[in-house]
């Protein structure tokens, strides 16, 4: 049988208000939607990247009210601390206060699949190479972020560029571990011309261009690597703080 009028009026679902803070920024949101699109459909600046709950650069904070996780668990804060979830990951189940990065922190590089070709394998150290690959498009990231390089479907490994967004070329120090499977087809069978597949940005220790105060810069080995580029963008950027 049909449902009278009434009935149908019945069964509309209605948007819930969700507070955004700091930017104490009202959105209204669907029962179930997801955090991260609500917050993108709303055009409110959230930092993300891997779109799958690994790189957490969509991190924020539940202040008040209850959501639930990818997982299907309730999270609600418990005992005033503040509950931290990833909003790529949550989905919204009633109304609530969410705490996002300060504006001025956020970056938003959404996470691309490009081509890329070997244009040189150097030796830096004996057991450190310099790959240089250049993709077929631009690549948007911040100076410290990393990317996946897929060599072939079994050689697949995370490594931080270290240059700038701008730069023709991708600058990467790759460690060769011992019987390491992925740094042994670097050292052994890659070669100058071959394609790589380039996902990301990924990673949320980037350079924040709006912090005045010293920095404060540690690496070794290929760590070098993010290190390189959070101080080269640091210089690009004209930044003047004591590091």
């Amino acid at each position: 049988m049909a449902g009278s009028g009434h009935d149908r009026a019945a069964c509309r679902i209605f948007p819930m208000d969700i507070l955004v803070q700091p930017l104490n920024r009202v959105i209204q949101v669907p029962p179930g939607a997801n955090l991260l699109k609500a917050l993108q459909d709303a055009q409110v600046p959230v930092s993300h990247s891997c779109m799958a709950g690994r790189c957490g650069t969509c991190r924020c904070r539940v202040l008040v009210g209850e959501v639930m996780e990818v997982s299907g668990e309730q999270h609600r804060p418990q005992d005033g601390a503040h509950g931290s979830v990833l909003a790529c990951q949550t989905y919204i189940t009633e109304p609530c206060t969410i705490e996002i990065a300060e504006p001025d922190e956020v970056v938003v590089h959404p996470a691309r699949s490009v081509k890329a070709t070997v244009t040189a394998i150097e030796d830096l150290t004996h057991d450190i190479k310099r790959l240089v690959l250049r993709p077929a498009k631009p690549v948007a990231f911040s100076p410290g972020q990393y990317v996946q390089l897929q060599f072939t479907p079994g050689h697949a490994r995370p490594y931080s560029m270290a240059g700038l967004p701008g730069d023709a070329l991708f600058d990467f120090h790759v460690r060769l571990v011992p019987d390491g499977r992925v740094t042994g087809y670097i050292a052994n069978g890659l070669k100058v011309g071959d394609g790589v597949k380039l996902s990301g940005p990924l990673g949320s220790a980037y350079l924040r261009r709006q912090h005045a105060g010293p920095m404060l810069c540690v690496a070794g080995g290929t760590g070098l690597a993010p290190i390189l580029a959070i101080l080269r963008g640091a210089v690009a950027q004209g930044m003047a703080n004591p590091v």
